[in-house]
């Protein structure tokens, strides 16, 4: 009995210890600093304080109605959009994926919405651009923390987009409207601390930037401060955001330390990997070794999430040379000089003049796109052809 009573005790003091340790070892991992100057895991909160959603949000839910565009959460059937979802999106797609500024007509039955729902969307677009800001809640504190419908932001995106191009392709200078309005859907996703909603502003930023080099000239402002945006490090904040939810989920268990500090670990690597590397083109192959070498082997939570967040980064180091596409093809158009330079490591910027007159503007370097063999994916060129304009008949 006695010996029993020994090794009850023994276990409990061990038990005691490792949770002791444990608790410590997650308080010292929380308060070290992370790259990319981000402070450390337990400021999160200060970073990403809650609140609930503001009236120009709410405003927005009200005004995306009438076009079948349900932003609430959670979201009810609303079958109004849905026959339009497959020709919208093959539209969008189909133009988006041709490297030059010719625009076709859109279907029939998109072009039968726009027409009949121009004045909803005039609405939805006079809300985006005003100066109220738009913002969904957060709480990062919560069990089950709000999130944006995001489906129902894609929908818009998707839903401006079309508008801007059958805008654009008849000279209306009110097409940038469109892309700006989807710049500031995407601009409000990106302050979130969510990985999933940087990924669909993501979405929606590269479709507008994809969109521009099409549209009238001259370009607007704005489309400067899309250029220069940091997407990059918006998604790093929300990485670090999902840490500190992990961490807190977990932070009174401390017989699960040494696992949780591991991981934190990990993602502090995780992050420090993607700010210090100015490429455009993520390197899976290369990425993949160091990850082995880093993350140890019994870490397998810390292994498996890897290739699910692989594509994500390719899109993401992508951004940078799509922006910069953009702003080159656009000054080609308007008969600017060349501009070899890029801020991406990996490449610069070639112009080759073609036997037509016709310019093509692409990456020195390879830019894989994610998306596998799905054609559904949207692909969007590494390059884009800037054909001459137009010879203007001589006077007599």
């Amino acid at each position: 009995m006695r010996v029993l009573v020994i090794v009850v005790c023994i276990v409990i003091v061990a038990l005691a210890a490792l949770w002791g340790y444990g608790l410590i070892a997650q308080n010292r991992a929380a308060s070290e600093p992370w790259p990319a100057g981000l402070g450390a895991l337990k400021d999160v909160p200060r970073r990403f304080p809650a609140h609930g959603a503001t009236p120009a949000a709410k405003e927005l839910v009200r005004l995306a109605a009438p076009l079948g565009i349900d932003l609430r959460v959670p979201r009810p059937p609303l079958a109004k959009f849905d026959p339009l979802r497959g020709p919208l999106s093959r539209y969008l797609k189909t133009e988006v994926e041709r490297a030059d500024a010719a625009i076709a007509a859109p279907p029939e039955v998109v072009a039968r919405y726009l027409a009949a729902h121009g004045e909803e969307l005039a609405a939805v677009r006079r809300q985006l651009l005003s100066a109220a800001p738009v913002a969904f809640p957060v709480d990062l504190t919560q069990e089950k923390a709000p999130l944006p419908n995001l489906i129902s932001h894609m929908q818009l995106f998707r839903l401006l987009g079309a508008d801007a191009l059958d805008r654009g392709r008849r000279g209306e200078l009110v097409a940038w409207d469109d892309l700006e309005a989807s710049w500031r859907l995407a601009r409000s996703l990106f302050g979130r601390p969510e990985q999933i909603s940087q990924l669909v502003a993501l979405a929606g930023m590269r479709q507008a930037n994809a969109i521009a080099r099409k549209m009238p000239l001259p370009a607007p402002y704005w489309l400067s401060e899309m250029e220069h945006f940091d997407n990059r490090q918006s998604y790093l904040q929300a990485m670090q955001a999902e840490t500190w939810t992990m961490w807190r989920s977990n932070d009174r268990f401390g017989v699960y330390g040494p696992f949780q500090t591991n991981l934190i670990g990990q993602r502090r690597w995780l992050v420090g990997q993607l700010a210090a590397d100015r490429r455009c083109s993520f390197d899976r192959a290369a990425f993949a070794t160091a990850a082995r070498q880093h993350i140890p082997s019994w870490n397998r939570l810390g292994r498996l999430e890897l290739p699910n967040l692989q594509a994500s980064w390719e899109r993401i180091f992508r951004a940078r040379a799509e922006l910069e596409l953009t702003s080159r093809a656009l000054a080609a158009r308007s008969d600017a000089p060349p501009n070899a330079q890029s801020q991406c490591s990996d490449g610069q910027w070639l112009y080759e003049t073609r036997p037509d007159g016709a310019v093509a503007i692409r990456f020195s370097g390879a830019l894989p796109s994610a998306g596998g063999q799905d054609q559904r994916v949207m692909r969007y060129p590494a390059e884009f052809v800037v054909t001459p304009a137009p010879a203007k008949p001589r006077s007599t």
